[in-house]
């Protein structure tokens, strides 16, 4: 019994010999005010860390807006895909007191991308306290317009064919970037733009819940598009 207790006091007084030891270095070396700090500091760290009752210092991690942008910025053009309908159009032309008439059957294509040019970075609101990001997305707007599939029918121009297929034509592509259907169709590519978006910064962003505002302003011309509303 006996020998167990020395047993006991002997491992108990190994730690406190070195801890005495490294102090007595600690204030020789550096000064005693230096080495009491040190010291406290690496009992408490060994207390914290067994305990895990202490209250942590860890560095708190501040997200900027321009950090975001300058992952989004060089994207000038968000290419959100393409848009198709075919449909049929009639067209008439008077020429000499005369009514000519025709048809048209064609596949109207458009790609719609959503132009970043004028996005900045106060698109971005960074709440680093709530841990949220609110990114307001510009319009989709339509890049390029064509037709494809064209065929002509139900005819009657005697002479006036081409006006007609012209007048056909020039009506087609305005008709339907002004119908509620397309324009439906440009809500829902913002909104995958900014699915696109939440995953361009979402590798700076864990742990941060990405809202959006969906902007309405008349959007920045795409410089080359084919095709404005």
């Amino acid at each position: 019994m006996v020998r167990a207790k020395r047993l006991i006091q002997g491992i108990i007084a190994i730690p406190l010999i070195i801890f005495v030891g490294l102090f007595v270095a600690a204030g020789l070396t550096n000064g005693w005010d230096k080495a009491l700090g040190t010291m406290w500091d690496a009992s408490r760290e060994l207390f914290c860390s067994a305990t895990g009752l202490c209250d942590t210092d860890e560095e708190v991690r501040v997200l900027g807006s321009e950090e975001l942008w300058t992952r989004i910025h060089n994207r000038f053009v968000l290419d959100t895909g393409k848009y198709e309908t075919r449909q049929n159009w009639s067209a008439e032309y008077r020429s000499l007191g005369v009514t000519h008439t025709g048809e048209m059957n064609a596949t109207v294509n458009i790609t719609i991308g959503v132009n970043m040019a004028g996005f900045t970075a106060e698109d971005i609101v960074v709440d680093n306290d709530a841990e949220s990001i609110t990114v307001t997305v510009p319009p989709a707007q339509p890049v390029e317009c064509f037709l494809a599939d064209i065929q002509y029918h139900n005819e009657s121009c005697w002479g006036t064919c081409d006006e007609i297929h012209r007048k056909l034509q020039d009506t087609a592509i305005p008709d339907v970037l002004d119908s509620e259907e397309f324009r439906s169709e440009l809500l829902n590519k913002q909104r995958e733009a900014g699915t696109a978006i939440a995953t361009i910064i979402d590798p700076l962003a864990e742990g941060y819940t990405i809202n959006f505002v969906w902007s309405t302003e008349t959007p920045i011309p795409i410089e080359g598009a084919s095709c404005q509303q």
